[in-house]
């Protein structure tokens, strides 16, 4: 990744590599190697217009799973579960979980075979808020996402969650990190 960039690199073969990328401001490639000439940025399929980014292009692909990724657009999630295929129109539009403007700045998958009673989605948000979604790859819509921010943080105190990292072996043992200025230790 860079500066308002993500970066996401799988294996597909013995010697290929397929890379994903974005840029600031919302754009999205895929490609072989150092190719990336294959636009995946994410279109709305009403309107004809891409998918609104911050200037940190957010997602992640499921390391355990990398035909899935998430990507964050504002407050929305979008997910595909047909990476090597995937185009700016066959992006799944999962809905919106914050209110009043907070946009995701942190996505984690939880490790290990995928399982829909075991399998989870971490989001992390601008206020400092973090959510825990289960069997993310099949939802159809994001609702179903339970609120698991830590008591000691406050929505609107400055902070906004920067990462999100699982225990390997138990998806309820999490760690956030959060980041801005001034945020209060906790």
């Amino acid at each position: 990744g860079g500066d308002g960039a993500s970066v996401a690199v799988t294996r597909t073969g013995p010697s290929t590599l397929r890379v994903y990328a974005s840029t600031q401001s919302g754009s999205m490639f895929a490609g072989n190697g150092d190719n990336l000439t294959k636009n995946i940025t994410p279109k709305n399929t009403t309107t004809n217009e891409n998918y609104p980014s911050g200037f940190v292009t957010y997602f992640h692909m499921d390391v355990e799973n990398p035909n899935t990724i998430y990507y964050a657009s504002k407050g929305k999630v979008l997910r595909t579960n047909d990476a090597l295929n995937v185009s700016t129109t066959t992006w799944t539009d999962l809905g919106s979980l914050f209110l009043f403007g907070e946009e995701i700045t942190a996505f984690e998958t939880s490790k290990g075979v995928y399982n829909a009673n075991t399998s989870f989605l971490y989001i992390g948000g601008s206020s400092g808020s973090i959510y825990k979604l289960k069997d993310p790859k099949n939802v159809q819509n994001i609702n179903s996402a339970i609120k698991i921010t830590p008591p000691v943080i406050e929505d609107g105190d400055g902070q906004y969650a920067s990462d999100i990292v699982l225990h390997p072996t138990n998806p309820d043992i999490i760690m956030v990190t959060y980041s801005n200025y001034n945020v209060k230790s906790i």
